[in-house]
């Protein structure tokens, strides 16, 4: 389109732009030389009038425009601009866009005709022929006409050109798949190398339009034949292209693209919550980049249904990340981010059943378990609305019987946005286990009558049906286990304990007999070794849970078999540093799951429920440094903790940005007051000295008498040898924890790899040497909230004196950043789980007899999780060591504040009044504490016998002694409750 004058090149270059921008319905799609906007047809007169020797082009770009309007003509332009009003979002069919209505076919004809007659058949030409044969539904005149064109030789096409080869290209790709639908594809995908660098387009052009098409039909069809590893490329160039174009551009194929796309990265999501995994960093943000494109998208391209509607594209994408979600392994910390988005789809949807039904399961995962609960409510009073509107409860015959395992096919329920009745029902199992997992018995005690309503209204095939009564009756036999675990009656307690053992019993899953094994184990030792044997088969039914070999190995602890459960907790923890393998992509059909309704029951996948990993390894490395604590000693055990720090840091590595395992404290320094120090005689109380504590170095005391009356800037005094192999284990382990994302060997993080000894276990090491009571030659101390070992007490034959020396208290913790405030849900259940590591640890350095290593785990603990009553049990054993009643009592008090059922600190606060002689406040606490949540606890029993036994009362205290020697003879390592909890 050369011209000699400067208007006809104006109008050349003016015709090229407005052919390329596409704006067929234009009043003004260019502007006269004088720069006063013009018409189409006033265009196509100026062109023809200053540009003579190209009048073939004015003469295409006449009869391309004519053609464009008969194919927008009866649609609504306002609503659907840029037309796939008839594409259905979700359905991956092509429909017949570029084709003209019946009564538009032979103005098509004309101007088909006219441009044939032109002799000189120059590219543009045969191209807009091969368009106007489509439009006209001749596919095989099409593909004659573009037979010539290819993906070649585009370096040197101009603007208008380059969109006619890509048009061509898509067009024999549409003809193919009439004609040669195996050819088809071939022709999509040589498009992507026509296509210029991603650039913003708005309002897109007819390039951005035949690309569009292109790329969509290529990842449809690719979709439908291909693998993951070859769509998912074809799917990131069309995210990359579409996402620099407007939202309402052809919003239903994006978002159709996008969903699909999600569901691909789904499919192929790397195994593991782990974020070191190889991979996984990159597909969460490709994940995230994509939901937030199609979030874009509907943003810009739906609005809130009217009533009676739905927003149907808006709930299928909440389906997808939701699926993404679960892919990524459900954890709560990728939580948050999908809460957001279905508050975000709220506003584009009213009281959708689906949404709630996400939000309530998101919510819980995410540790606001009172939301989540109020969340469930109302999703069950909308769905009991929805039934009382459609019936759907009504009986249905089934249309197709007699088909394998005595199945039959139901017709669906009417598609009014409520959940199908096998899901409403796998919901509410659902709630009721997460409301027991919760501790909140009386409201899941509220969901099973309802569910069984809904267990009765299903109509499902038989096989089915029962996997959903199994299902319901486990989630009934954990409401039984839990309330009777919290029963204060006996024979409430032994009633619910029975009614769960009799649905567990009838249940064949590996998840029954994990139940069914906590279950027995309240029995102890006369159902000790069947509770071994329903372990064992958990574990054979599930030899990847954790939570089943952590469960087994108690079991064996408290049976005496030490080798057996050292073996069985090793191989437990090996599970976690084994890397599964990841997803062959070349073997992954991306449309397996694609836009399905379960009308089904799930399954017994769903029976183990949705743990963090982290969580479950932890514990379990805990009640192996516990075991090897019994077998080695505590100066054995105290080595392992380097491990379980190291393996802490290494599993959690944002613990070293904004929640750092390791708070920063001050070195350890005392203040100095203002006044001058004042005389104190030994009876004069002592005055508590404000410090900064951090564990100690190798350069720092720990020893009782180094705690002077006088202030100094530093504590010294001689150290001995094993206090300074502590302190450079505790520094080791401090050096550890805060080495943030440095890589760490993955040979740290074997555990107890050598030495199986088959030793005995020492019987539950907190179970009481009855000889030493009954003789009163020393008594004795009750175990710490962690682990068993057994000391001398400090208590009885080291009378505490109320007003004897102490070292002076740790000072309260620095006050929480703006950023912990904020944390909520899975973020305050991490920083318990740093301060139990730290308290188990003190635990040990107590039982050493290295008080300021434990004082000093202690501070670190309380940093990480002041509300913490577990912090302050531990403070007080503390200030036991150091003979200090006053100051101990004061930390279990604050400890029975923060948690008014904490076992231990009622039995230690008891011991106190014991040692002060106040028999009858012991018996008062005790009294309410055997029957209430320390009815399983030996410690509790015992030394209710020793209150029973100052007050003179022989057979009560031969009647309690004999509990605590029934409870202590089928008592594993650690409390089976503590360690994994009573549900799954």
């Amino acid at each position: 389109m050369s011209n000699a004058n400067p208007k006809g090149e104006h109008y050349a270059a003016q015709l090229e732009a407005a052919l390329v921008q596409g704006q067929w319905t234009s009043n003004a799609p260019a502007k006269g030389y004088n720069q006063v906007p013009i018409s189409w047809s006033e265009l196509f007169r100026k062109h023809r009038k200053h540009c003579p020797a190209d009048a073939v082009a004015a003469e295409v770009a006449s009869q391309l425009h004519a053609v464009s309007l008969l194919l927008l003509r009866g649609r609504s332009l306002a609503e659907d601009p840029e037309g796939d009003d008839r594409s259905v979002d979700g359905e991956l069919r092509f429909t017949d866009e570029c084709v003209l209505s019946a009564e538009c076919k032979a103005e098509g004809q004309e101007s088909y005709d006219k441009l044939d007659a032109i002799g000189d058949k120059t590219d543009s030409v045969r191209s807009t022929l091969g368009y106007m044969s489509y439009t006209l539904a001749r596919p095989h005149d099409c593909l004659v006409h573009l037979k010539s064109f290819s993906a070649d030789d585009v370096d040197s096409l101009s603007p208008w050109a380059r969109v006619e080869r890509i048009r061509s290209l898509t067009l024999k790709g549409m003809a193919s798949e009439l004609v040669s639908p195996a050819d088809a594809l071939g022709y999509y995908t040589s498009v992507i190398q026509l296509l210029p660098p991603p650039a913003p387009a708005n309002p897109p052009g007819e390039l951005a339009r035949w690309a569009e098409r292109a790329l969509w039909r290529a990842c449809i069809l690719s979709a439908q034949s291909l693998p993951a590893s070859e769509v998912l490329p074809v799917m990131r160039t069309y995210v990359a292209h579409t996402s620099r174009w407007p939202a309402a551009f052809r919003p239903r194929h994006r978002s159709t693209v996008l969903r699909l796309h999600l569901h691909a990265l789904s499919l192929c999501a790397p195994p593991g919550p782990s974020s070191q995994r190889p991979g996984r960093l990159a597909w969460l943000h490709e994940t995230r980049t994509t939901v937030a494109e199609a979030r874009a998208v509907l943003t810009g391209s739906t609005r809130f249904p009217a009533s009676g509607a739905r927003n149907v594209a808006v709930e299928a994408f909440v389906d997808g990340c939701v699926r993404v979600w679960e892919a990524g392994g459900a954890t709560g910390e990728q939580a948050d981010w999908l809460i957001d988005i279905i508050y975000w789809a709220m506003r584009l949807t009213f009281n959708s059943p689906r949404l709630m039904r996400h939000l309530s399961r998101l919510l819980a995962a995410s540790g606001d378990i009172q939301l989540s609960k109020r969340t469930l409510m109302l999703y069950i009073r909308l769905m009991q609305h929805a039934r009382e509107a459609s019936d759907k409860s009504a009986p249905r015959s089934p249309v197709v019987d007699g088909l394998p395992n005595g199945a039959s096919v139901y017709p669906p329920p009417p598609d009014d946005g409520s959940d199908p009745d096998p899901l409403f029902l796998h919901t509410i199992v659902h709630g009721i286990r997460m409301l027991c997992r919760a501790g909140d018995a009386p409201a899941a005690a509220e969901l099973v009558p309802i569910a069984r309503g809904v267990l009765e209204r299903c109509r499902l095939p038989q096989y089915e049906l029962d996997e959903a009564k199994a299902a319901l009756d486990l989630a009934q036999a954990i409401w039984n286990l839990i309330t009777g675990v919290k029963a204060h009656s006996p024979d409430a307690r032994q009633k619910h304990l029975q009614a769960a053992r009799s649905l567990l019993e009838d249940i064949d899953t590996p998840a029954a007999s994990y139940h069914l094994a906590l279950v027995l184990s309240l029995g102890g030792s006369a159902t000790l070794n069947e509770a071994i044997a329903t372990a064992r088969a958990a574990v054979e039914g599930a030899p990847r849970e954790v939570r089943a070999w952590h469960l087994l190995g108690l079991l064996l602890s408290a049976q005496g078999d030490v080798s057996a459960a050292r073996s069985i907790l090793e191989l437990g923890g090996a599970l976690e540093e084994e890397d599964p393998a990841p997803p062959d992509p070349t073997t992954i059909d991306i449309l397996k799951g694609w836009n399905e309704q379960q009308f089904g029951w799930p399954g017994e996948q769903e029976d183990w429920g949705k743990r963090d990993e982290r969580e479950d390894a932890l514990q379990l490395r805990m009640t192996l440094v516990a075991l090897m604590e019994n077998v080695l000693g505590a100066e054995g055990a105290s080595k392992r903790w380097v491990e379980v720090f190291t393996w802490w840091s290494q599993m959690s590595p944002e613990n070293t940005s904004s929640h750092n395992v390791t708070p920063e404290i001050p070195a350890l320094t005392l203040t100095r007051t203002m006044t001058p120090p004042v005389e104190q005689d030994e009876h004069s109380p002592d005055t508590p000295i404000p410090i900064q504590l951090i564990p100690p170095s190798p350069a720092e005391t720990e020893t009782p008498s180094s705690h002077s009356q006088d202030a100094s800037p530093r504590i010294s005094s001689p150290t001995s040898e094993k206090e300074k192999d502590g302190d450079k284990l505790m520094a080791k382990m401090r050096e550890q924890v805060t080495k943030g994302r440095a890589r760490i060997d993955t040979i740290s993080k074997k555990i107890a790899t050598r030495g199986r000894s088959n030793s005995d276990v020492r019987r539950s090491s907190s179970a009481p040497d009855f000889s030493l009571v009954l003789s009163r030659t020393s008594s004795y101390q009750a175990s710490s909230i962690h682990s068993r070992g057994r000391l001398p007490s400090p208590i009885g034959s080291l009378a505490i004196r109320r007003r004897s020396p102490s070292p002076p208290p740790p000072p309260p913790p620095p006050p929480p950043s703006a950023e912990k405030e904020k944390a909520k849900g899975r973020e305050k259940r991490d920083r318990r789980l740093r301060s139990e590591l730290w308290l188990m640890s003190a635990a040990t350095f107590r039982r050493q007899g290295r008080l300021e290593s434990a004082r000093g785990a202690i501070q670190y603990a309380e940093a990480c999780d002041p509300h913490n009553a577990n912090v302050y049990t531990q403070l007080g054993l503390y200030y036991v060591a150091h003979r200090d009643a006053m100051r101990a009592a004061a930390a279990l008090d604050k400890a029975l504040v923060l948690s008014p059922d904490n076992v231990q600190a009622h039995i230690h606060r008891a011991t106190l009044h014991l040692d002060a002689d106040d028999v009858d406040l012991a018996e008062g606490i005790l009294n309410g504490l055997t029957t209430g949540a320390g009815w399983a606890t030996p410690e509790a029993w015992f030394v209710r016998a020793q209150a029973a036994g100052r007050q003179g009362r022989v057979k009560e205290q031969r009647q309690w002694l004999e509990r605590a020697l029934v409870l202590c003879e089928g008592r594993g390592i650690r409390e089976v409750g503590e360690a994994l909890g009573w549900c799954l």
